[in-house]
């Protein structure tokens, strides 16, 4: 399953209390049980909690757009703010467990087909 923009889809604090947007939070953990995976989408790792972030298995990070973007997600991601500051369009890093890889994604109209 494909979640574009999943900060829609998480449980936000909203001062003392936590408003409770969807269930993607309840549910991430118990879609594994029936072969369910999700890819989820969104600008800053912060947008989701500890749950669903303690399930990821891989993770994939692009550019960031400031350096406020840039000091949140390199604390997850192990990587150098500079780092996700400087990338390409379409560069990014890719961590499956402890490997980490450098990738760029090719627009379709460079490929050759």
């Amino acid at each position: 399953m494909i979640v574009d923009e999943a900060k829609l889809l998480v449980s936000q604090k909203s001062g003392s209390k936590t408003a409770i947007k969807a269930v993607l939070n309840k549910y991430a953990t118990e879609m594994r049980k029936f072969g369910v995976s999700l890819i989820l989408a969104s600008q800053l790792i912060a947008h989701f909690n500890e749950e669903i972030l303690a399930n990821i298995a891989v993770k994939f990070c692009m550019r960031s757009e400031n350096k406020k973007q840039a000091q949140e997600n390199a604390k997850f991601f192990e990587v150098s703010e500079k780092d996700l500051l400087n990338f390409q369009p379409g560069e990014g890093i890719l961590i499956i467990g402890s490997e980490k890889m450098n990738i760029r994604i090719v627009p379709a109209s460079e490929r050759n087909h």
